[in-house]
Order: structure tokens, then sequence, then C-alpha cells
């Protein structure tokens, strides 16, 4: 807006009617001042009267509450708040409105104070716009702006206003300019940060590092791209190399600075590699990589290298025995005293010590070598004490939970185990905690301890984000022990041992597929094979007692209906045989345990027969070895059965 277009509307606006005031009454002469500045000829803005008019109403709303207040409370103990510390002698808001721009708006704010017997007139001028806001004061004594005879002098007050008006306008340009500017240098900023950040997610620096030594530091005639990576074996270090060693001087000393160099930059790749995988020393498969990267040149490891073995082949085989021996610990006898703590076994002592050693250091794999910001070296597993103090604090209150008699508790804990992504790193720790609490449990013959640890193990199997099928032979033991080696007393319409065996069957037939599914090597593939020879082994052993006969079905049923047809459709005729004797000249609580197990029987037959895996051939001949098992409605539906 033209200043001066301004102050001649505001003359025109004020000729007919120019305050006047009693010069000697401060009150009178501050209001005649502000009355005067309110003709500058901007449109004004209510809000505060409207403010003091909602203001109003509600006292009049709260009016009865004041009169009781007032009748117990005679002193009046209320203040007027809002025009101490809102107002605070505000007397115009103007709106500014630009003519090439409506939406953009500029507020002004006026307010004075003058105090008691004084002639000092201070105006405060506030200017908002766009997230810019300025303010500026005058303080003038009333004299300069009123007559003797009490008439205020306009153009004198108009010039002093003016000059605060334009001032502030100046400044709230420059500051405008200045906040633009600011601004764009932090959206450039945040881009450049971002970028950062997409380039530190995509490699790592030593890789980074490779590829700016390979392609701009190191000279192209020596390295060529499409050069192939030639193998160099340790042991033949008996070849003849007299002919290489006809070297100038200048030869040397240009051999002996480069060498040196580029052991140096060796020793920085292979450094990186044993930092990203947590390593104490430096190993061979560093530095094999690191000269793999500068020279094209792979080291083959031989006899030269601390390798022991003889020609072992690449894939891991499991023995199957050496994990099955292991279900309960043969050094432990059960007249061991166990004494208490972190298992939250109260009691009971867990069989490692709590202040293990440490586990070895993690060993990358070849596929991890040819690329090393693989998922598998950044959430691998850690020890205890490589967790940080806040996950270390969750894992002990999860734990904690887990063993807990209290039932929400418990809920709670499995209910976190199963939903958290960030338990991958203290998944060995669970592990050891798993274990040992069930070798404790069993040689106590604690169910509830028992089913607790189950339930634990079946929440991190749950856990999408946890890979657990890599500890599949370290928990077989103990899932096996449960299952088929557990001993109790089983008593007539005692069932809580039965379900303890449903349990850890459901458990291990869900981690045994979950295996399957995720191994990529042969010798991963045998090893579900191998463990459902060796369980049909013991079901047919004739020592093998009724409640270990039932874990053994119970995984069996659980590794699918292809596992019922090979494994045990052919041997249930001799265990049907075996529970009939039983049945005529056992006592009471094993008459009670072939009826469990019978029971069991017929729904593993009833949901078998429902199968699209069986022919007709089939189907008539478990009618014909097993009618006693299935019922008429199942029989209606066998082809050529009346």
């Amino acid at each position: 807006m033209d200043f001066e277009l301004l102050a001649v509307r505001m003359s025109k606006n004020t000729k007919d009617d120019i305050p006047k005031t009693e010069k000697w009454d401060g009150n009178a002469t501050r209001y005649a001042i502000d009355d005067a500045i309110r003709k500058l000829g901007y449109a004004e803005d209510h809000r505060l009267v409207d403010c003091r008019l909602l203001l109003a109403t509600v006292a009049v709303v709260l009016a009865l509450y004041a009169c009781i207040w007032d009748w117990f409370y005679p002193f009046p103990l209320s203040r007027n708040l809002y025009t101490w510390f809102i107002e605070r002698g505000i007397f115009l808001v103007a709106v500014d409105k630009s003519a090439d721009n409506p939406k953009k708006k500029v507020l002004w704010i006026f307010s004075s104070s003058m105090k008691r017997f004084d002639h000092k007139y201070t105006l405060e001028i506030k200017c908002k716009s766009a997230g810019v806001s300025n303010r500026g004061k005058l303080t003038k004594s009333v004299a300069n702006w009123i007559y003797e005879d009490g008439q205020i002098s306009l153009p004198h007050l108009l010039d002093d206003v003016l000059k605060l008006h334009n001032s502030l306008l100046d400044e709230r340009k420059l500051k405008s300019s200045c906040l633009k500017s600011s601004i764009f240098m932090i959206k450039i900023l945040c881009r450049a940060f971002v970028v950062f950040l997409l380039l530190r997610l995509i490699c790592f620096w030593s890789d980074l590092y490779i590829y700016l030594s390979n392609n701009f530091f190191y000279p192209s005639k020596i390295m060529k791209e499409e050069q192939d990576v030639v193998e160099i074996d340790c042991s033949t270090g008996d070849e003849d190399l007299s002919k290489y060693v006809s070297l100038s001087e200048e030869g040397s000393r240009f051999l002996e600075e480069r060498a040196r160099c580029d052991f140096k930059r060796m020793m920085l790749i292979a450094k990186k590699l044993k930092r990203l995988c947590r390593k104490d020393k430096i190993e061979w498969k560093d530095c094999s990589f690191a000269v793999e990267k500068i020279f094209l040149l792979k080291i083959i490891k031989s006899a030269c290298t601390t390798q022991t073995g003889d020609n072992e082949t690449k894939k891991k085989k499991y023995v199957l025995e050496s994990i099955l021996n292991e279900s309960i610990d043969r050094n432990i006898q059960e007249g061991t005293c166990l004494n208490a703590h972190w298992l939250g076994i109260e009691g009971k002592q867990p069989l490692l010590p709590e202040n293990r050693l440490q586990d070895s250091s993690y060993v990358i794999g070849e596929e991890g070598m040819s690329n090393i910001e693989t998922e598998e070296l950044l959430h691998q597993d850690m020890n205890f004490d490589q967790l940080t103090e806040e996950t270390r604090e969750l894992v002990l209150e999860l734990l904690d939970g887990c063993v807990s008699k209290d039932e929400t508790k418990r809920f709670e804990a499995l209910r976190m185990i199963q939903t958290h992504v960030g338990l991958q790193p203290a998944l060995s720790f669970f592990i050891i905690f798993y274990l040992e609490g069930i070798n404790c449990s069993l040689l106590c013959k604690d169910l509830r301890h028992i089913t607790c640890m189950l339930q634990m193990l079946s929440a991190l199997l749950l856990n999408p984000a946890i890979r657990l099928w890599k500890y599949t032979p370290k928990l077989l033991p103990s899932l096996l022990s449960c299952a088929v080696n557990m001993i109790f007393d089983v008593k007539c319409g005692d069932d809580r041992a039965w379900l303890v065996r449903e349990r850890a069957a459901d458990i291990l037939g869900d981690l045994l597929n979950y295996f399957e599914r995720m191994a990529v090597d042969d010798g991963e593939d045998e090893l579900k094979i191998k463990f459902i020879r060796h369980l049909t082994t013991i079901w047919n052993d004739e020592q093998t007692t009724i409640p270990s006969a039932y874990g053994v079905l119970c995984i069996l049923r659980k590794l699918g209906n292809l596992v019922i047809a090979n494994a045990v459709i052919p041997n249930l005729r001799k265990f049907d045989l075996k529970l009939s004797h039983l049945l005529q000249h056992g006592n009471e609580d094993e008459e009670y345990q072939v009826n469990y197990v019978r029971k069991f029987i017929k729904d593993m037959l009833k949901n078998y027969m429902q199968s699209s895996v069986l022919t007709d051939d089939d189907k008539r001949n478990l009618e014909k070895h097993f009618k006693h098992y299935l019922d008429s409605a199942q029989l209606k539906n066998i082809p050529g059965q009346k």
C-alpha cells in the first residue's frame, strides 16, 4: 500500500472529526491518540472484542456459581487475567491484504501504554506475515503531538507512526528473503543427506573403496576389466623363481614401494571385513578376498594354511546319532541338587554356569565373502554381552515373563516374542535358556516349566523375523525328549503328560517342515528322512512304552499324510496287536493308555481317509485291516462297500 496515499486518506477521514482531549488527563490523552491512529484506513479486525464477548457469555453462565462463591468468600479473589496477559494494551488489530495476492495477508497489531502521572506515551506495533514476525516501539512525550488547547496534531503524530510502520515493513521483507534463502539451503542439505543414506545402504565403504581403487587410482594398463581371476595354490612354493630375480635397482625400489602400498590396501580391506563380521582376528579368507579384489588373484587354501581334516565335502552333513544321543545330559544324575536364578525355576540351577565363555567368532561363508552386504551379516546372532543395554533388559524381561506364574504377564511376554522384529540378535540366548530350562525340568519332572518352555519356543517359531530353522539340530534332542523319551507317572484321568507330548510333537513337526523348506544343501534335506527312520525304529521296538509310542505317532502325523502312508500305515497293524495284548493282560493304567492311544489313531485315520492321496485300493486295505477304527459313515465312502 502507498503510504502517502494512506496519509492523505487519513487526513480526509479526520478533517471533519479531529479528536480533542484534555491534555492534563493521561487516560483521556492516551485514548484520544489511539482513536486518531485508528483512522489509518485499514479494515479493523474485531477478534479481541469477540473474545471479550465470548468470555462475557461464559461469565453469565457462571454467574450463579460466582454469587455462591461471593456469599462464602466476600473478598473478590478473581482477577481479570485475560486483560492483563492477552490484550496487554492492544487497541487495534488490522489486516492488510495485498492487491496482487489476496491470500497473502499482513496482520498489524497496535498496542499502547502510558504510566500513571507520566507524560511518556509508548506505542508498540507488531507485524505478522507468512511466519515472519517483527515488532517496534516508539516512546515520546505527548507534548510532541498535542497543542496547548488539547487538540492532537495529526501531521506530527502520523509522521512518527508511519516512520515506525515503514521500518517494520522493510525489516519484514529482509527477514522474508533471508527465510526463503535458509529454507532453500535446508532443502539442498536434506536432499544431499538422503542421497548419502541411499549410497550408504547400497554399498559398504569397503566395496566403494575397492571400486574407486580399481577404476580410478590403479593403473589401467596392469589390470584389464575382461581379465579372469587366476587361482594360485599356496603349496607350490618350491617352483623355480630364478627367472623373476634379475631386476635393476630402480625396478627393485619400484616393486618394494608397490608391494608396500598394495599390502596396506590389502590390510585395510581385511580389517574392514573383520570388523563387519565381528571377528577377533583376521582370517586367511579375509586376506584372500582382499587379494582377489586388488590383483584378481584367488588364493586356494592348502596344506600351508591351518586346515584340519581330509577331503571333506562342502555340503554340511548332520550325524543323526550324535544329535539324538544328546537328548538328556548323561553327566548329570537324576538326584543332583540344582540351585536357582536366571531361569526363574525355583530351587533349580541351569546346567551351564552363568558366566559362560563367549562363543567363537562368527565365520563368514563363501557366499558372504562374495557379497559382504548380505542379510546374513547384518542380522547375525550375537552373544548376550554384545547386545545393547535396552536389548538386554527386554530379553531378561521376556524370559522372566515366560516362566511367570501370572497368566497375564506370561501371555504378554509370549505375544511380544511372537511379534517383535528385533529379537534375532538375542536368539542364541533364547535357545540356551530353553535348552537349560528343558533339561532342568525333565530331571525334576516339572510339567509346568516344560509347558512354559514349549510355549516360548512355539512363539519364537511363529515370529516371521526370527530364523529358528538354523537351530534345528540343537533343538531336536530336547523336543524328542519331551515327546518320546519323557517318563512321567501317567495315571487314569490325568492328561497333562499327554498334552505336553502333543505340544512338543507339534513344535518338532513344524520345525522339521520349516527346516526342509529353508534347507539348500543335500545334507540338510537328508536330516528329515533320517529322523523319520529313527522314529519308525523307536515305534517298532518292543521295549518302547505306550506313551513314547504315542509321542512318535504325534510327530509322524504332524509331518503330513505322505509320512503317514509310508511310515505309519505299514507298521500300524503290528502296533495294534501290541495294543490288543496290553488291553487283555494289562493293569488299569495300561488299559487307560491303550484307550487313549486308540482314540488318537482313530482321529488320525479319519483325517487320513479324507485326504486326496488315497486310491481306491488303499481305502479297501484300510477297511480290511483297521475296520474297528473306522465308523460307518467312512465305510460308505469306500468303493465296493454296501
